[in-house]
């Protein structure tokens, strides 16, 4: 199992366990976020996971998509959009092979960044999922410190020896504590500021209520249209994408989202497919109490992709703008007349 506090490293990208978040590095040694919707970095992790084996596709349904029955094109729509994302310029067939009629093989080398040492490359480095591989590394458990058995041959010096020994064992003690404290909270708790800035806001990714690939596609540039025309507000502090999705793919309730993630606000919609062509339903949401701020409903009329996600995004972007700060605005008001 990969750890989730770490990253892990195959050709020239970075995948970071926890958030679920791929990242390209460049030359320079920068990296540059890579969107993925949450149902096609979860099927990433699982081949990251499973790397260089043969995945089945109920497998794969299983893992991403618990106890719900979806349609084949929906995990085809997911590999295409994975495979957009690794194959980008990669010469040769797709990292991702298609073992017709049985499922999917991952074929790059993972290699754990821990072990990725200067100047040493991916193929140099143990692959990730080995025997002793740090991404199985636990802190030393108290019971195995304790049971050291002090050496056999003391000497003259028997009992400064045991004096030392002695503290040193105590000292190994504490440093497990302490190694197993900071992991845990590092892994389960990590630390958030628990005040949320002003204008927050987390843009939760677009469920597509049709369960038409197209449709999928169309909610996902949504999602990204809108967090990217937020993020330009003066003053806003919106969550990654990235982030987003690995927090949607918990099913966290609102207000959980908004401690955790110390912001004020929460948006969330729907695409569907309608007879005279898209419907879109978008709410506004107060983090800490749940409550709807503001609720619309746009109509578009089918059209060519492009064309409906242009027309959708101008329909959506100044009223949507207009009632978060607009929101904003009506709490700080609210907080000075109570003072």
């Amino acid at each position: 199992m990969l750890s989730a506090s770490r990253s892990v490293i195959f050709d020239e990208f970075r995948f970071i366990v926890l958030t679920r978040e791929l990242q390209r590095i460049g030359n320079d040694g920068l990296s540059t976020p890579i969107p993925l919707g949450s149902r096609a970095a979860e099927i990433l992790h699982l081949f990251l996971q499973r790397h260089g084996e043969l995945v089945s596709k109920n497998e794969i349904v299983d893992t991403v998509w618990p106890h719900m029955a979806i349609q084949e094109n929906n995990l085809t729509v997911q590999i295409a959009a994975l495979r957009r994302a690794l194959d980008d310029g990669r010469d040769g067939g797709s990292c991702i092979q298609n073992v017709p009629g049985r499922g999917y093989r991952f074929t790059l080398r993972v290699v754990e960044e821990d072990r990725l040492q200067p100047g040493r490359s991916v193929a140099d480095a143990p692959a990730a999922g080995g025997a002793g591989s740090l991404l199985d590394a636990r802190p030393p458990s108290l019971q195995s410190v304790a049971a050291t058995s002090p050496p056999a041959a003391i000497g003259a010096r028997g009992s400064e020896t045991r004096r030392l020994y002695g503290a040193g064992v105590v000292g190994l003690l504490c440093a497990a504590l302490i190694a197993y404290g900071w992991l845990g909270f590092r892994a389960d708790t990590p630390s958030r500021p628990t005040e949320p800035s002003r204008l927050s806001i987390i843009v939760l990714p677009f469920a597509n209520a049709s369960g038409t690939p197209m449709d999928e596609e169309l909610a996902a540039a949504l999602t990204g249209d809108v967090t990217t025309d937020l993020a330009q507000i003066r003053g806003s502090a919106v969550v990654a994408r990235s982030m987003a999705q690995a927090i949607a793919a918990r099913k966290l309730p609102l207000p959980a989202i908004g401690r955790e993630l110390a912001v004020r606000y929460v948006l969330e919609a729907n695409v569907r497919r309608a007879p005279e062509g898209i419907e879109l339903n978008v709410e506004l949401s107060d983090a800490a109490s749940a409550a709807s701020i503001w609720t619309r409903q746009f109509k578009e009329a089918a059209g060519e992709p492009g064309d409906l996600r242009l027309r959708v995004t101008k329909s959506l972007l100044f009223p949507l703008r207009t009632a978060f700060m607009d929101a904003e605005a009506r709490r700080i008001s609210s907080r000075r007349t109570r003072r």
